[in-house]
């Protein structure tokens, strides 16, 4: 989907908090997101390991990673989820 001249600016990972952890007290992931945005970021990728398994066996996207797609929508960067 993308022509030769796009560039990874950056990759991080969930850390498997399982909603222990929010984001919200997470500034580190704040400053990532600001740089994300100071280098010029488009789009950002959503792996599929974002996806857990509900109390009712349903596979969904972590509260924890919606929250951070929220964030990464509100500063006006696209989100494509999968990685390819």
């Amino acid at each position: 989907n993308y022509d030769e001249n796009v560039k990874l600016v950056a990759f991080f990972s969930c850390n498997g908090c399982e909603q222990r952890v929010s984001l919200k007290n997470q500034l580190g992931m704040k400053e990532k997101l600001e740089r994300l945005q100071l280098m010029g970021t488009e789009v950002v990728h959503v792996g599929s390991c974002v996806w857990i398994k509900n109390k009712d066996g349903e596979q969904v996207i972590c509260t924890q990673i919606i929250d951070l797609i929220k964030r990464i929508k509100g500063m006006g960067m696209d989100v494509v989820y999968g990685t390819h």
